[in-house]
């Protein structure tokens, strides 16, 4: 059996936006594990200079052919602009947690219309320099 998994992680600013991630894409069943950590310190270019932020990171465990829909379902509530949103295949899994993270996944949820604009992200002010940010680190 070829391991079918990815880990898709994102980061915020504030715990409660991690939570909220965290909520959506459970309720919609688009990941059967989320853990949120934090918090983490980040560092990233922004605006021609290394900017530094604490951040929360949302990292969720799904099926690779949900992963529009919870890439859309976690647009639909980041506060940034353009955030990370990375997903890593993952090459080793053990046959029981591969199982179990299937039958969780609910890919019949996971339909997403490549036209649809209704999760446009959002914005947030950075707490550093006062302009928007539109990064994810």
């Amino acid at each position: 059996m070829h391991p079918s998994a990815i880990q898709v992680v994102t980061t915020v600013a504030e715990q409660k936006d991690a939570e909220a991630i965290a909520s959506a894409v459970l309720e919609k069943r688009l990941a059967a594990c989320v853990q949120v950590s934090g918090p983490i310190d980040s560092r990233y270019w922004w605006n021609g200079r290394i900017e530094r932020a604490s951040e929360w990171i949302v990292t969720m465990k799904t099926r690779p052919e949900a992963y529009a829909a919870l890439e859309q379902a976690v647009l639909g509530v980041h506060p940034y602009d353009q955030p990370e949103v990375v997903a890593t295949p993952i090459v080793g899994i053990s046959p029981g947690y591969l199982k179990w993270l299937g039958e969780q996944v609910r890919i019949e949820f996971a339909h997403v219309d490549p036209t649809s604009t209704e999760a446009a992200p959002k914005s947030e002010v950075s707490k550093s320099s006062g302009s928007k940010r539109s990064r994810g680190t």
